[in-house]
């Protein structure tokens, strides 16, 4: 947990912004321990601007 105002006085302050990037991996597995041939990948970057969350996910599969 991040006190928004108390991020926010920090991007002011230093001219720099804080982000966040979200990395997933997903396996079905079946039978106990055999897993299937596909997995979903899941990856985003999030960052505040004007005091709103903005950011993007996105998936794909291997």
């Amino acid at each position: 947990m991040v006190k928004k105002d108390a991020l926010e006085e920090l991007q002011k302050s230093t001219g720099c912004r804080v982000i966040w990037t979200i990395l997933s991996e997903k396996i079905a597995m079946y039978g106990g321990t055999k897993s299937t041939e596909k997995r979903l990948n899941i990856s985003g970057v999030y960052y505040l601007e004007d005091g709103e969350l903005v950011g993007e996910d996105f998936f794909f599969t291997t």
